[in-house]
């Protein structure tokens, strides 16, 4: 007896998984991170660059979305008060590997309530929100969510580690998913 394995398969398996590390890891971050301190409740506004990689699922070609992905972006994140902020970004999304589109990246402008736990250098946070795929052609609107944590190296300096899942509708849902490497500045 043979096992045929069908990449509509091997996509269905990768958005279980998917789902459940970013279940797990917001999990995680609400449940086990500390509250939030008063030190960190003052207004603070910060900028952060990022790059990384990811997938997406599914993974084929009727989606002309197949392979490695490749992420970065820029974003400003206002903390409000109690841990509660706001944050806006832009990344741009390359797919190597797919069909079409290899050298125009997909732009995703996402807006995003965000919580950020304790305080020190060590800051977890989670966030999700609204992201409009910057299509020219068609835009649509899709969500994402996402959690990591600030590392303050220095007052103002900071490295930023991120999970985030971009859910798009383009006849089906897709999930853009990659880990993200930045740096911060708050001030």
């Amino acid at each position: 007896m043979t096992t045929c394995v069908t990449a509509r398969r091997i996509s269905a398996i990768t958005l279980k998984i998917t789902r459940a590390l970013t279940t797990g890891v917001l999990l995680f971050l609400v449940v086990l991170m500390p509250s939030t301190a008063p030190a960190q409740t003052a207004p603070r506004t910060g900028v952060y660059t990022f790059g990384g990689v990811g997938g997406v699922s599914p993974d084929d070609a009727y989606t002309f979305w197949t392979g490695t992905t490749v992420r970065a972006g820029v974003g400003v994140d206002r903390l409000l008060s109690g841990g509660f902020g706001i944050l806006g970004e832009m990344e741009f999304l390359f797919r190597p590997g797919s069909p079409v589109g290899d050298s125009d990246p997909v732009k995703l402008i996402s807006l995003n309530p965000v919580y950020h736990f304790g305080m020190g250098p060590f800051r977890p946070f989670v966030t999700g929100g609204v992201v409009l795929v910057g299509n020219p052609i068609r835009p649509s609107l899709g969500f994402n969510v996402g959690g990591g944590v600030n590392y303050w190296i220095q007052d103002r300096i900071a490295v930023r580690v991120e999970f985030r899942d971009h859910l798009l509708p383009i006849g089906t849902t897709l999930h853009s998913y990659g880990l993200r490497l930045g740096l911060a500045v708050g001030f």
